[in-house]
C-alpha cells in the first residue's frame, strides 16, 4: 500500500468519528488530559485538577461525582452545568467535613499522647474521649466548619431553586 492510499484510508476514517453528541459525553472528553496526566509526578501537587479538589484528594472520586450529577439534572446549556457545578462545588466542601473533623480529633488526641509521655499519666479511654470531644467544641475551626456546612446547604437550595426556574423557563 502506497503512502498516499494510506493517507487516503486515514482521511476517510477520520471523517467517521464526529466526537461525543450529549453534554455528558463532551464533559467526560474535556477531562482526557486530567486522566492521562494522572501519571505526571512534576507539580502533580501544586496544580490542583479543579478549585473544589485540593492536592491531596482523589480528583476522580471528584469527576465521578460531578458525573453523577450531571446525570440526576441533565442540564441542557452551559448556563445550567454552571450552576449544577457550583452545587457540585458545595457538596464536595460538605462531604469534606467529617475528614476536618477527624483529622483535628487525631490532632488532640495525638497532644493528649504527648501529654501523657511527659507527665507519666495514665488516662482513661474515657477520659482521652472527654478530652478530645472539649477540644474540638472549643475548636474555631469546628465552630466555623458547622456554621459554614449551614451556609453551604442554604446555598445548594438557593441554586436548585434557581436551577429549576432556569428549567421551566426552556
Amino acid at each position: 500500500m502506497t503512502k498516499e492510499e494510506r493517507a487516503a484510508i486515514s482521511r476517510a476514517n477520520a471523517k467517521k468519528s464526529t466526537g461525543p453528541k450529549t453534554e455528558e459525553g463532551k464533559a467526560r472528553s474535556r477531562r482526557n488530559a486530567i486522566k492521562h496526566g494522572e501519571k505526571a509526578t512534576t507539580l502533580k501537587l501544586f496544580v490542583p485538577p479543579h478549585t473544589a479538589v485540593h492536592a491531596h484528594e482523589d480528583r476522580q472520586a471528584f469527576y465521578s461525582f460531578f458525573d453523577a450529577h450531571i446525570a440526576k439534572y441533565h442540564p441542557n446549556d452551559e448556563i445550567e452545568l454552571n450552576i449544577v457545578r457550583q452545587i457540585v462545588e458545595c457538596e464536595w466542601d460538605i462531604n469534606r467535613e467529617p475528614e476536618n473533623k477527624t483529622s483535628i480529633s487525631n490532632f488532640e488526641l495525638l497532644k493528649l499522647m504527648d501529654q501523657v509521655a511527659h507527665d507519666d499519666t495514665d488516662l482513661s479511654a474515657l477520659t482521652v474521649q472527654v478530652g478530645i470531644a472539649r477540644a474540638i467544641a472549643a475548636d474555631h475551626a469546628v465552630q466555623f466548619g458547622i456554621k459554614h456546612k449551614a451556609a453551604l446547604r442554604r446555598e445548594i437550595e438557593r441554586l436548585e431553586k434557581r436551577y429549576f426556574r432556569l428549567k421551566k423557563l426552556c
